[in-house]
């Protein structure tokens, strides 16, 4: 056996393009579903025109709507798993399988109608638009029971569906099925296909997609893999075969092991098959997953190998179980993989997630286990569905039956970044490489025959959703981070301590009189704080103490008061790793209990700053002039404001936390010379559920959960709450709801000690998570998701992207860009086929500065000046326009 080799690589710093959501790298494991049972086999991601949100649709069966299994399809938000819309056919059923369409999906399973004349199940396509609206089903009846497990769209405009049929062909049965279909269901051809040798058994198609055109074999259309029993009636034999474009056999290959081995999932790149499937003949104890790479033309053997663990059981068990990535000098995988393993510790049949990369020549990347494990009892989650999305993430859907956090079995999802490192809930894997089996030709025969075709119908319905990952406390959505979250400053945090999250980075101010300022990268495989810099000691000789706190202003600098009774400020350039002295905000006192938070008023972005030293003295920063200003109204509200007090902005306003009285304010800012003054709201409680009065002091923080500078506002969509931390000796986490100006206390901080000097709240767009800082002389830290009552990530409006990428098709995916940038440029692109495409750049100005044209799946651009540059990509009748940013 063979261990594969680790493969090490440095991250590279995310320049994001300005197009793309900054949520680029968001981290959320969700599960979708009623009292009953319901599970999730099929996956796919489009924009939803009507809520201009980009989503995941998710695809199954569900029992917790009707008595029986019914075919199910919901729609939720990319950013976060909100739930959109969700559609149910009334019969029983499944869906199998999703292909996103021009203006919708198409999804395939099968149905058992109720009623004299319907004699079992029958091959399912029902037709679902981007808004979530059904447009039409059709049911393809045969005489017994027939089953679609795979559905295409092709290049005609159609689809192309393949499954096993009862129905049709030489017994014994069942025989592979396939459908070629125009594009509103209407059945162009059918046929049965069985392997033919010593022994007849079960043929079944699990897996179907297109080719590209090959000029030297032009009549290649189509490949399809699954499972068949042509050596004995005891074990299955894995299988791939090629068609022509009305449905005939090119050349058939199948892999015969002396256990079950079965395929599920091709996919091709260029002139080569890749197969997914699992197979317990190498070796012939646990069950492994396996990838076999072949010459699409005639299945000539390229690699082929297995990836498990040596003593547990590995699977997959889907048609899109498989997706390509396109490899880049962080990513460098063309894989992804997605089954389940029991690498479980607890009771036998339990299983996690399990989902792998795969470089190029088969060797395995890294393999990521996402456990829903709680309290030491594992329970059943089984993932099939793998997506490359878009958004630059790795989504995965399947479903669990762990009731910790589902009511039964459920939809569920997982998305992470690109690194496939889950900062909540993923483990990392080894597991063993081996060789698979060589594969041989074998024989096959056809039928063509007809199909009866009737129409069915779909309904809403709502569907409940619920965070995955929990606290040890089991439901309060705090997270414990891992060994690598503890922070490592000099000294624990204590009083001067601060957090602030900019794009996929947390940094962090040690305080308790030292200069540390730490960072973690949240994507990295395994994250691990650092203290990358030090605090200037300034004139005065001062290190970071009592009033510190920290801002961000995305994606470059950090913003930073000394407190420590000085009034020195800073910005630190996360690119450059260098501190600059900005002009001191003059307050009468040094600052000693410092509060900042960055707002933006038409286009001008300003740092707004209290000092918290017993005054009432605030003060705004200009972002583009660098400047101190005076605010308006130019005290704040009420008498002293003391350590402990804090403010956020979102929605257009800004609301402020007053240690010692627990009071709340909030002013509406406006770019008019008289903003109107500060409005009085409904003031943090004293008292908590316990009975207990406690005022907001030291280690005190306000957040939200709103963009600093977000995107317009979709009509109807609410205001998203705050949270806040007491501190002062507590645990209390609060949210405060603006439109019903109401607190309400949420599950406490689950911390070894209460909250204390050094406690902050920070909210990363990244992960879509509050994080808390505990202080209080620890190094603790935590994350919260979902707190309950939750969220109402659902409110949440969706970081929409250009126009260029609601209108971009889906067989042209770019990846790779970077802004702004400092080097090379690297422009990666994947189209369905090999074909020349063109690449310029035009200056703001419109004049052309670069031309190429290139069929390899890449441009390098070695240097522009500084500058502003529309990149402009032609192919064939696939375009895109991307804004790249070149800095010096």
């Amino acid at each position: 056996m063979l261990t594969p080799k680790k493969l090490t690589f440095q991250l590279e710093f995310i320049l994001i393009l300005l197009t793309i959501p900054t949520t680029l790298f968001c981290q959320y494991a969700r599960v979708y579903g009623g009292a009953n049972n319901e599970r999730a086999y099929a996956l796919s991601e489009g924009l939803n025109p009507a809520t201009d949100i980009w989503e995941y649709v998710i695809a199954g069966w569900t029992q917790s709507y009707n008595p029986r299994p019914c075919p199910f399809v919901i729609g939720v938000s990319r950013r976060n798993g909100a739930f959109d819309w969700g559609l149910i056919a009334n019969d029983t059923g499944q869906f199998y399988s999703i292909v996103k369409t021009g203006d919708g999906y198409a999804l395939t399973g099968y149905i058992c109608q109720l009623g004299p004349g319907n004699t079992g199940a029958d091959v399912i396509v029902a037709k679902v638009n981007a808004n979530g609206e059904f447009q039409w089903g059709k049911i393809y009846k045969g005489p017994a029971d027939d089953f679609g497990h795979s559905i295409i769209k092709t290049q005609d405009g159609g689809f192309a569906v393949c499954g096993w049929t009862y129905s049709f062909g030489a017994d014994p049965k069942p025989n592979i099925l396939v459908l070629k279909l125009d594009s509103i269901g209407t059945l162009q051809w059918s046929k049965a296909i069985w392997f033919t040798g010593t022994v007849l058994g079960k043929d079944q198609g699990f897996g179907i997609i297109e080719l590209p055109y090959y000029p030297n074999y032009p009549n290649l259309r189509y490949a399809i893999v699954g499972r068949t029993q042509i050596q004995d009636t005891f074990h299955y034999d894995a299988f791939v075969m090629t068609l022509n474009t009305f449905g005939n056999p090119m050349w058939v290959k199948t892999f015969l092991g002396n256990k079950d081995d079965e395929a599920y999932s091709v996919v091709v790149s260029y002139d080569t098959l890749t197969i997914a499937g699992w197979t317990n003949s190498v070796p012939d104890t646990f069950a492994n997953i396996f990838l076999a790479n072949l010459l699409a033309y005639d299945g000539s053997p390229i690699w082929y190998y297995t990836y498990g663990h040596s003593n547990f059981s590995d699977k997959v068990g889907d048609d899109n179980c498989l997706a390509l990535n396109t490899p880049t000098t962080s990513y460098p995988y063309r894989y992804l993989i997605s089954g389940w393993t029991t690498h479980t510790p607890g009771p036998a049949g339990s299983a996690d997630f399990l989902y792998l990369a795969v470089l190029a020549n088969g060797t395995l990347y890294w393999a990521r286990r996402h456990p829903s494990s709680i309290s030491g009892t594992p329970q059943q989650d089984e993932g099939y569905s793998v997506l490359r999305s878009l958004a630059d993430r790795i989504v995965i859907t399947g479903w669990s039956n762990n009731d910790a956090f589902t009511q039964a079995e459920d939809f569920h999802l997982l998305s992470t970044p690109l690194s496939g490192f889950n900062r909540v809930c993923t483990a990392r894997d080894t597991l063993v490489r081996d060789s698979f089996m060589t594969p041989s030709p074998a024989l096959i025969d056809t039928a063509l025959f007809g199909m009866n075709i009737e129409n069915f119908t779909m309904d809403r319905v709502t569907v409940p959703v619920r965070s995955f990952c929990a606290g040890p406390t089991g439901g309060t959505g705090w997270i414990p981070l891992p060994p690598g979250f503890e922070l490592k400053g000099t000294k624990p945090i204590k009083s001067g301590g601060s957090i602030t999250a900019i794009d996929h980075y947390l940094f962090a101010l040690t305080g308790n009189n030292t200069r540390d300022l730490q960072r973690i990268v949240l994507i990295d495989d395994e994250p691990t704080w650092s203290i990358v810099d030090s605090v200037p000691l300034g004139s005065k000789n001062k290190r970071v103490k009592k009033g510190a706190c920290m801002i961000d202003d995305d994606p470059t600098w950090i913003y930073i008061l000394k407190g420590n009774g000085t009034n020195e400020f800073y910005r630190y350039n996360i690119q450059e790793k260098g501190w600059e002295v900005l002009e001191e905000p003059g307050f009468t006192k040094g600052v000693k209990g410092g509060f900042m938070t960055l707002a933006k008023i038409g286009d001008t972005k300003y740092i707004y700053a209290g000092s918290g030293s017993n005054t009432n003295e605030w003060k705004r920063f200009n972002l583009s002039t660098l400047k101190w200003e005076p605010c308006k109204p130019e005290t704040l509200p009420g008498g002293k404001w003391k350590i402990g007090s804090s403010m956020a902005f979102g929605d257009s306003f800004l609301y402020l936390l007053r240690a010692k009285t627990n009071e709340f304010f909030r002013l509406k800012l406006s770019p008019q010379p008289d903003p109107p003054g500060f409005e009085r709201r409904a003031s943090l409680p004293l008292e908590n559920r316990e009975g207990k009065r406690k005022k907001v002091k030291e280690g005190g923080s306000l957040v939200t959960i709103i963009d600093p500078d977000p995107p317009p506002t979709p009509k109807g969509v609410e205001p998203v709450p705050w949270f806040a931390i007491k501190a002062g000796n507590t645990r209390e986490f609060w949210r405060y709801d603006p439109v019903q100006d109401q607190w309400t206390q949420l599950a406490d901080v689950p911390s070894k000690k209460p909250i204390k000097a050094g406690g902050c709240l920070t909210y990363s767009r990244c992960d879509n998570a509050i994080y808390c800082l505990i202080g209080n002389n620890t190094n603790e830290l935590w994350a919260i998701i979902d707190p309950d009552p939750p969220l109402k990530t659902s409110l949440i409006p969706e970081l929409s992207s250009s126009a260029m990428d609601r209108t971009l098709p889906k067989e042209l995916q770019l990846f790779n860009f970077s802004n702004p940038n400092r080097g090379e440029i690297k422009i990666a692109y994947n189209l369905p086929q090999k074909i020349k495409v063109s690449l310029k750049v035009y200056n703001i100005a419109g004049k052309k500065v670069y031309e190429n044209s290139d069929d390899c799946g890449f441009f390098l651009i070695k240097e522009l000046p500084a500058g502003i540059y529309i990149l402009r990509i032609l192919a064939d009748g696939y375009k895109a326009e991307r804004k790249v940013i070149v800095v010096r």
